[in-house]
């Protein structure tokens, strides 16, 4: 699942392209949330609606075919990302990933100074943390043992306990496929026009 690539320019006038695509190969759970306006609960933390829709709202212009599934899966991986991550020495700070998304909102661009040129948007802490991922799991996949890593990384996604909404689908980790959407057997598909 590509979830796009931003190429920035850091502040530390370094070029950064951070790919969001995670790959995972197992086996997942899936059901009914069990808390009133979660999109998912994972491992008993819910991730709020609200958030996910807040979020793909706020990265939507700058990521290609960004969904709120994306999203939440994104969101569901973020912290097993952040733990492995942080135990082979990657560390990617709340600031480092407003400083990516605010290079991203304004452009690329740098004012003097390393500011940001004209006006940039806010981000919350969910949007914040997709870009965080996008980071972790960049660093993750440059180490030499990247892949190996991004195995475990999988295998401990799947090991999850999750629930996810049916509003956002079912998690499927068999194939890579992340979240795909649940077939309702009693809804007729729309007639398509001649």
């Amino acid at each position: 699942m590509t979830v796009g690539s931003w190429r920035v320019r850091a502040r530390a006038s370094r070029t950064v392209r951070v790919v969001g695509v995670l790959t995972v190969g197992a086996a997942g759970v899936a059901g009914c949330s069990a808390q009133s306006g979660a999109a998912a609960v994972v491992e008993g933390e819910a991730i709020p609606v609200s958030a996910v829709h807040e979020a793909t709202e706020q990265l939507s212009p700058y990521l290609q075919d960004l969904t709120p599934s994306t999203v939440l899966l994104l969101l569901m991986a973020e912290p097993t990302f952040e733990r492995v991550a942080g135990e082979n020495g990657i560390a990617v700070s709340e600031q480092e990933a407003r400083d990516v998304l605010e290079t991203v909102a304004g452009g690329g661009e740098q004012a003097e100074g390393g500011e940001a040129a004209g006006p940039v948007p806010e981000f919350g802490p969910a949007s914040v943390s997709v870009a965080r991922f996008t980071l972790l799991q960049q660093g993750l996949g440059d180490l030499p043992n990247g892949p190996q890593l991004l195995e475990q990384v999988s295998a401990e996604l799947a090991d999850l306990d999750i629930e996810v909404n049916p509003r956002f689908g079912e998690v499927d980790f068999t194939e890579g496929n992340g979240i795909t959407p649940v077939q309702r057997d009693w809804l007729v598909p729309a007639a398509t026009a001649p």
